[in-house]
């Protein structure tokens, strides 16, 4: 037969403790609980004493343990001022480019983000059409949708009613509203897309990127003003990919099997109509 809890340790029971049963099943007296939970109890101070386990009133069967057999379990040291003062945090090396290392050319450090993630990265054509190389890979596609004037899509963007209308969608051609060459993200934004899911549904995404538009990191990414003024705004970072089963990687998972970004200024391409 088990003992009650109450019977063993009743200084662990609080001051709103209306009863407790003895061994032989009688009541305690409540007052005599209550001043015994008063005097026995843990106690703090706020100039950080140490904390202890209370050990003047633990019961074994009745009978007051000595205060020298029962150590306290949990100890705590007052750190001197001195050391901690020592203690200065240090700044990473990441968090200490926010401000003025330009980080190379900052096309060059988004190209390899960029395909460090599994993106593609378009270099423009030398000369004439700079968008001759997003015309080559979308030869053979038979719905394109753009959102951009500089290239047209056989899917009119602003003729979608529901987001599943865009589910057959071969390739989106998008314009970022900037790019992050620490990550080698880009952030599209709902007057971006103007249908959010077609970044989603699409099997692949070209996105159109002025180089000007590039920030260095995170950290000056989260300032820029989309994050105030739009109303939808994402991370876009790679193709979308999964590696769950068998750890074999997987694009198009949960979203576009490929992502190719072109630095292009805006206004540079020749619009199509």
């Amino acid at each position: 037969m088990s003992t009650p809890v109450a019977m063993l340790h009743p200084e662990l029971l609080g001051t709103d403790v209306i009863e407790a049963i003895s061994r032989d099943g009688r009541r305690l007296d409540h007052a005599a609980l209550r001043d015994s939970t008063r005097t026995n109890t843990a106690r703090s101070s706020r100039r950080g004493m140490t904390f202890s386990m209370p050990i003047e009133a633990i019961c074994n069967f009745g009978t007051l343990a000595e205060r020298s057999a029962l150590p306290s379990l949990v100890q705590t040291t007052k750190v001197p001022v001195s050391v901690t003062a020592k203690l200065q945090p240090v700044m990473p090396a990441s968090a200490a480019r926010f401000y003025d290392d330009p980080l190379g050319s900052l096309l060059a450090a988004f190209k390899d983000s960029l395909q460090r993630m599994g993106g593609v990265f378009i270099d423009p054509a030398a000369s004439g059409d700079l968008l001759a190389p997003v015309r080559a890979k979308i030869a053979d596609a038979k719905i394109m949708c753009s959102t951009v004037p500089e290239i047209a899509g056989n899917r009119d963007i602003a003729g979608i009613g529901a987001p599943q209308d865009l589910a057959d969608v071969d390739f989106a051609i998008v314009r970022a509203s900037f790019g992050v060459a620490e990550t080698g993200s880009v952030l599209l934004s709902d007057a971006d897309l103007h249908v959010n899911a077609v970044a989603y549904l699409a099997q692949h995404l070209i996105v159109l990127l002025d180089p000007a538009d590039i920030v260095l990191n995170l950290h000056h990414a989260y300032r820029r003003p989309e994050f105030r003024d739009r109303h939808y705004a994402s991370f876009h970072t790679g193709p979308s990919a999964t590696a769950d089963i068998e750890g074999v990687l997987i694009h198009g998972a949960q979203g576009v099997r490929s992502l190719s970004v072109l630095p292009l200024a805006r206004g540079a391409g020749n619009p199509t109509h």
